[in-house]
Parts: C-alpha cells; structure tokens; sequence
C-alpha cells in the first residue's frame, strides 16, 4: 500500500505513532506504512529571512520538493555525533534483516566512556529490532555498535556500506569511520547532507515509526526495558514527526527534526547549537508560514 504525505500523517495518528505519541506498544508490533510523496509544481518563498538561531550551522529542507528553502553555514563540515545514526539506521534496513530476529549481545557498554548508551552487556540477550529502536530513541551507542555488527559481521564493514550510501546519494562533504557518531578522525558531515540523509531515512516506515516516540519498550533477557527519547523536540512542537538528537564534545549539540503542517513535512538540521529544540521550531514556523506551495 502506498499513501501520499497527507494521508500518511492521518493513520500515523490513528495509529499513535505521531506526532511525538507516546507509544505504550513494543514499537515493532506497529503496522508500516510506505510511502511515495509527490513533488508540487513549485515553491514560492517570501522575503522574509529565517530568525536568527544559535547554529553553527543549519539547513531547512523540503523533501518533496527537493529544495533547500535556507541554508546558513550549511556546507561547513562538522562531527555530526549522533546524526550518524540515521545513516547506521538507513544501511541497517536496506540490508533487509529481520528485524525481529533474535541476538546475543557482544558489545559491553562499561568499555565506554562518557557514552550515551542502554546498558548492554555481553550474553545478554535482545533483537535486531529492538537494538535499532533502542539507538534511535534512546541514542544508544552500544546498541549501534551491536546492531552494526549483528547486521555486516563487525563495524568495520558496516562503517564500509555507510560510506558506499554516502556516495549513492552523493553527498560529497560526509564520512563515517564509526556507526555511532563519537568523534573521530574521518567522522564528518555537514548540515546540508545531514538533511539529505534525513529525508532518505524517513522514507523507511521502519525509521519514521521509530524517531516519532516519545518513548519505547524493548526486551532485553525477556524482560521489558523503558526508554525515554533524547529528543524534546517531540513533545514541545505541534506536528513534530523526528527525528534526531546528537552532542559530542567537539561537535556541540545538534539535532534533525522533521514537522507536518497542511499537508506538508520539512526537515530542519542544526549543527552546534546549545538551543537547538526552540531554534528549529521557530526556523520551522518561519517556514510554513512564508512559503507558498500552491502557486
């Protein structure tokens, strides 16, 4: 079955699933939803220029489109820490692995230092599909790390496919050398390709029903673990759809949110920015309200 954007949004509703619903079902047991959003005949922007936010850098992006509706600093090249996960996600799903399919973990989170991570320990016992809602809500580097390595048999190859997406989509300003995002020589990114990534992610119903919860409950040794999402931005902005948080020492706070209003979703990707929640909703409000797209 395959709906367009707006009738997406309404049985995403229905279903709770968004925008930034909270979820008291596993999140795998949810129905997906393909989707094939049709591009307008143009876009019409006003004069009026975005507010001014704390970014280093960012970018405002229109998928159906296909248009950046602005940009600030958004070639500069950044560490993108947890954004990277959108592109583990995306590599993790066109591998088509069973989501539901069952691992023992090998990953041991007390290895890790300063990390964002569930807890996992090696023995432990959990699905594919649970260490990817894990990453993508709760920001798990160990649960990255693992599904990297259940997925391609070490990260070291998984890393590999990262890079080949990269250069299927032609983003000539990102690398990967880890599928976590801690910072790293050769981990680099910018907001303008962070927002590429962004769309193509949401184009899997698997992502967009995993970055719209609040939060989630996976199984980990049977038992039910709870996980709150890092992403406020779900809960403080009305029709917020996505998708990540990310923060790094040397990459600073950032964050891909994504918004449905009439009809129409963007993306908004912030790179450094201590007030990022607040900045992309104000940069998403600018822009629903000073674009036309009926013209």
């Amino acid at each position: 079955m395959k709906l367009a954007a707006g009738a997406l949004f309404a049985m995403a509703l229905a279903l709770g699933i968004c925008p930034g619903g909270l979820v008291e079902a596993r999140w795998l047991d949810m129905p997906l939803i393909e989707t094939t959003p049709t591009p307008p005949a143009c876009v019409t922007a006003s004069p009026i220029p975005p507010p001014a936010t704390s970014a280093s850098s960012f970018a405002v992006y229109d998928p159906a489109a296909g248009r950046f509706l602005w940009e600030h600093n958004a070639g500069a090249r950044r560490f993108p820490s947890s954004l990277t996960k959108i592109a583990t996600a995306i590599v993790a799903l066109e591998s088509r692995v069973d989501l539901g399919g069952e691992v023992t973990v090998d990953v041991d989170y007390r290895t890790h230092s300063r990390s964002s991570d569930l807890g996992l320990r090696p023995g432990m016992r959990t699905t594919l599909g649970d260490l990817f809602a894990g990453m993508l809500v709760s920001s798990g580097n160990d649960a990255a790390k693992e599904l990297a390595a259940e997925v391609a048999g070490s990260e070291t190859t998984f890393v590999e496919r990262m890079n080949e997406l990269v250069d299927r989509l032609g983003l000539q300003d990102t690398g990967f050398a880890n599928a976590h995002g801690r910072d790293r020589e050769g981990q680099y990114s910018t907001a303008h390709d962070l927002a590429l990534l962004a769309a193509e992610a949401m184009g899997h119903p698997e992502f967009r029903a995993a970055v719209a919860q609040t939060s989630a409950t996976i199984a980990v040794d049977g038992e039910p673990w709870r996980l709150a999402s890092t992403n406020r931005f779900l809960s403080s902005y009305g029709g917020a759809t996505g998708i990540k948080t990310g923060f790094t020492v040397l990459g600073g706070p950032s964050l891909a949110a994504s918004a449905y209003r009439e009809g129409r979703e963007l993306i908004v990707v912030l790179l450094n920015d201590p007030d990022r929640f607040a900045d992309a909703g104000r940069l998403l409000d600018w822009a629903f309200a000073n674009h036309d797209w009926d013209c």
